[in-house]
């Protein structure tokens, strides 16, 4: 498994994916995209991240069978209120805006070797947890509900993924 970012940040680029995966060399790409929204990425071109970019120019050097495996949909409404709550939290908690910013810094500066890292993993408890100390001590009920389905919608993408990687 490779710890990836959608978006290009410092040395974190879609050309340096795609040399670690020339290194690699996989014979399967398991992509963390929705099946629904795969012939936009590679098809229609109409969609494109950091991940799809460097597995495209993968598949010119070597045509592999790649698959997505995110759940099919997660609506738009569901991305609006995560943005809603992490702005509220962002406004709030020092902790969490001082962890935000670490991380960006350690993902601009060390790209995949980071992301890839046990310190990215302790990181993002750090954020787990700053986030649910906020929410707590915010005591706003529409804020705990946005936060408990980004949770559960979470496990399920991470049990789809799963499930679609060891079917495939």
């Amino acid at each position: 498994m490779l710890c990836t970012y959608h978006s290009e940040s410092g040395i974190c680029t879609s050309n340096e994916l795609f040399k670690i995966l020339k290194g690699i060399e996989p014979e399967i790409i398991f992509e963390e995209i929705p099946p629904s929204f795969f012939d936009d990425y590679y098809i229609h071109r109409s969609r494109s991240n950091l991940e799809t970019d460097a597995i495209s120019m993968y598949l010119k050097d070597r045509p592999i069978k790649h698959i997505p495996v995110d759940i099919h949909e997660v609506s738009e409404r569901f991305f609006e209120d995560n943005r809603l709550l992490h702005e509220r939290i962002n406004s709030r908690s020092r902790e969490y805006c001082d962890l935000i910013d670490a991380q960006t810094m350690y993902i601009r500066k060390y790209g995949f070797r980071y992301l890839n890292s046990a310190c990215n993993v302790d990181m993002n408890d750090k954020i787990d947890q700053a986030i649910e100390d906020a929410v707590s001590a915010m005591n706003d009920e529409m804020l705990s509900n946005i936060h408990d389905s980004w949770k559960i919608v979470m496990e399920r993408r991470d049990s789809e993924m799963l499930n679609n990687r060891l079917v495939a």
